[in-house]
């Protein structure tokens, strides 16, 4: 079993004129997997996408695909011969080329098999002659997959493919294309600034933030472990509260439990799920009130003045300038400072 990693970055810095973009990142993209690239919009990922895909020349560092070096400070193979698959925003379509057109578009004369196979692969049997302004933006967005598909690229690179489609069609339409993905057995990088975007479908997380890897590993670990409060305060909902380390515990508003941060200040993340409504908990005033149907969430003021937001069920939605007690469950993650 070939265990090389498809993708592997290593110590990849960028710079446009005097100013750098991306800064030492490393990560690999292990053979089948999604791996997410996730961060705020200005924070490098594009460029990134980019020197991958062979658009962009590295400055230093060194980026392999499939085990050969395809750029560095001296190596730059031209984006054509990097078995690179781009699925990019708003698919780009070509508007005057119809569904098996624009799969096609690029493959050898005679690929008419291998375009049927992948119009049927993403569920656009039927469809082959239609052009993109007759397809929804979903089908469309399925079209672009099925032409980055059909040269058997090593890597599939998704930038953003969903940010453009309606709400109420995003998520269908991912888990449409992951699943594709994946049935495919196909390696796919996804660059997005949507945190729940990247942390239900991707095997790998890599947090970018100000062009440098903050955080890489498993969604479960970046949620529940993050390396630094602009970790924690980027991915999902925070509260950060103010405490003080003292021989082998820290205490805060909420309580007291053991850690090995050193004596000082330190600031604690508790999550709006780890918080409950009690009338024996620390006394607050609820400040915000927010519905979402399934749940909801209330923003308290508690008594030494700091805010928090509790996750609670709809019939615990206490109204603005109700009196509630607060209470905390499990452990919070402590980060000294």
């Amino acid at each position: 079993m070939n265990t090389t990693p498809i993708l592997r970055l290593t110590d990849v810095s960028k710079s446009f004129d005097s100013t750098a973009v991306l800064s030492g990142v490393s990560f690999d993209a292990p053979r089948g997997s999604v791996t997410a690239v996730l961060g705020p919009s200005g924070q490098g990922k594009t460029t990134l996408l980019r020197l991958i895909a062979g658009f962009e020349r590295v400055g230093d560092g060194r980026i392999e695909i499939d085990g050969e070096v395809v750029g560095s400070s001296d190596v730059h193979v031209r984006p054509d011969r990097r078995g690179v698959g781009i699925v990019p925003q708003e698919g780009a379509l070509f508007p005057h080329l119809d569904v098996a057109g624009n799969v096609g578009y690029g493959l050898p004369k005679g690929s008419r098999d291998r375009i049927d196979e992948m119009i049927h692969l993403v569920g656009l049997s039927g469809m082959s002659s239609r052009r993109p302004s007759e397809i929804s933006g979903g089908q469309q967005q399925r079209v672009a997959l099925a032409r980055a598909l059909a040269p058997a690229p090593h890597l599939v690179l998704l930038d953003e493919p969903f940010s453009a489609l309606d709400a109420g069609l995003r998520a269908g339409i991912r888990d449409e294309v992951i699943g594709i993905l994946r049935g495919a057995g196909t390696t796919t990088l996804l660059v997005t600034h949507d945190q729940e975007e990247a942390m239900s479908i991707a095997d790998h997380v890599v947090v970018l933030l100000g062009g440098v890897v903050a955080q890489q590993g498993a969604p479960t670990d970046i949620y529940e472990r993050p390396a630094s409060v602009e970790v924690a305060r980027f991915i999902g909902d925070a509260n950060l509260l103010s405490a003080r380390a003292d021989g082998g515990s820290v205490g805060h508003v909420l309580g007291t439990q053991e850690c090995d941060a050193s004596p000082g200040p330190a600031t604690v993340l508790v999550r709006p799920e780890q918080l409950s409504l009690s009338s024996d908990g620390v006394p607050g005033v609820v400040e915000r009130r927010a519905y979402y149907g399934h749940d909801g969430t209330i923003g308290v003021r508690l008594e030494n003045g700091e805010f928090v937001s509790v996750r609670v069920s709809v019939s615990e939605l206490a109204p603005v300038g109700a009196r509630v007690g607060v209470v905390m469950r499990g452990r919070a993650t402590v980060f000294a400072g």
